[in-house]
């Protein structure tokens, strides 16, 4: 039948999508160059978007017979395995764009010739993207690999899917498509000529004086932020294949976000007048929050803590700072930079939203387990921060007396500049439409984070 061979190059197509998407979800913090990372970040939730779609064209075109098979020969899994076990990021984008995304490209060109407009017209409106955006990512990553090698080096790859078929081998079922990390990745790895804090306890934030300055100081501080919460989160997916599809493509959609987010503050704080590199850079986000020692590397209890620091905790925080920041940047004229912070904030409700669901999901639904553990994660944090301070103010003390004179300046310069309450309020009906319960408001004043 023709609807079943179709429906069978679907679940073909779906399968590379959504293992494309695995690969790039592990590599990206082993991605050395900052432009690259928020292009593939980008490219990872295509995607697995585009996945999604595919899989349920396959099912919907088959419904009046139950819909259809989505299990796949395990040769296909080892095929994208391999690649996911290149040795260097240079050989991954080779292997994974110019052999099998290339290959993916004819395959959509050659289902697109083979299905009728009329008739299977839903499927076209999936398919003529399908084939525009990965011919534009395969010609993004042949240029990336052509750099510095000869114009015939990018040319060595030949795009192929000859392995992409139906065989006798063993079938793998929808929940078996993906497979185990391959190792742990406690630290992102950052381009060489990017100057870095090296020493736990210090002040990481730039101390600049109230102005639009301090505009093009929050874009550039925000940069880090951004693209080490994209890499924590796409290890949060791959770490785990055997969490549901859903948790993925909230981890996925989130990973993209931070990529554009990224992009965005990238490109003001250099328009600003402070191109990322002008402060030292850090990783501290992805550092802390990767492992725990009160959890077993790769447990589901290290996912939650991850979920509940950084989403539920210190990105709900950012919602509960919105206003006080917005006014400042108002004032200040920093018209621009406002308007990339209301973007970011309209994403990050979604952020502390599935990090909240995804927590509770951990915790079996037990809301009391979801508040334990966050205070639990909570002391940890605390304690860590504070042991650092006191290790680096015993070590440089001059050094440590110079940053706090300087911060309480700063303290008090705001407050001579702005006409307006600069103390931080609970976000409460962001924090109540996210799901939040009053004893979770409760938890963040008590720790005197916030004033309710």
């Amino acid at each position: 039948m023709v609807r079943d061979r179709i429906a069978d190059a679907l679940v073909a197509c779906a399968y590379v999508e959504r293992t494309t998407a695995h690969i790039l979800l592990g590599w990206l913090p082993m991605v050395v160059a900052i432009d690259h990372k928020l292009v593939l970040g980008q490219h990872q939730y295509a995607a697995i978007a585009r996945a999604t779609r595919l899989e349920r064209h396959a099912h919907a075109m088959m419904r009046i017979r139950g819909g259809h098979s989505l299990a796949v020969p395990r040769a296909w899994r080892d095929k994208m395995l391999a690649i996911d076990a290149a040795k260097t990021a240079e050989e991954m984008l080779r292997r994974l764009y110019l052999e099998v995304r290339a290959g993916l490209a004819a395959r959509y060109r050659e289902l697109a010739a083979d299905i009728d407009p009329l008739l299977d017209a839903a499927l076209v409106e999936v398919l003529t993207p399908a084939i525009e955006e990965t011919e534009a990512q395969v010609a993004w990553a042949r240029r990336v690999c052509s750099r510095g090698r000869g114009r015939g080096h990018a040319r060595a790859s030949r795009p192929s899917l000859r392995w992409l078929v139906f065989g006798r081998g063993r079938l793998l079922a929808r929940d078996q498509w993906l497979w185990a990390p391959r190792s742990r990745i406690p630290q992102p790895v950052r381009p060489a000529g990017l100057t870095s804090h090296d020493e736990e306890g210090a002040v990481v934030i730039p101390i600049v004086a109230p102005g639009k300055r301090t505009a093009a100081a929050m874009l550039h501080e925000n940069i880090d932020a951004e693209i080490t919460t994209m890499e924590l989160f796409a290890r949060c997916s791959y770490e785990h294949p055997d969490m549901p599809e859903a948790f993925h493509r909230d981890m996925s959609r989130q990973a993209s976000d931070e990529s554009r987010h990224a992009r965005a503050c990238v490109d003001l704080a250099a328009a600003y007048g402070m191109p990322h590199g002008t402060f030292p850079t850090s990783t501290d986000v992805y550092d802390f929050h990767y492992q725990f020692k009160p959890c077993k590397p790769g447990s589901r209890r290290e996912l939650l803590w991850r979920l509940l620091l950084r989403s539920t905790f210190q990105e709900a925080l950012s919602l509960d700072g919105f206003e006080p920041l917005s006014a400042r940047l108002a004032h200040d004229k920093a018209v621009e930079a406002a308007r990339v912070l209301e973007s970011l904030m309209a994403d990050e409700v979604f952020h502390v939203e599935s990090g909240l669901k995804w927590a509770r999901m951990l915790c079996n639904g037990n809301d009391d387990r979801v508040f334990r553990e966050r205070d639990a994660a909570h002391r940890y944090y605390v304690m860590c921060a504070r042991r650092a301070r006191k290790q680096y103010v015993a070590k440089h003390p001059d050094r440590a007396i110079a940053e706090t004179e300087e911060l309480w300046k700063l303290h008090q310069a705001a407050h001579r500049r702005y006409p307006f309450d600069l103390r931080v309020y609970l976000a409460r009906t962001a924090r109540e439409s996210i799901g939040f319960t009053e004893r979770d408001l409760e938890q963040i004043v008590s720790w005197g984070y916030a004033n309710d």
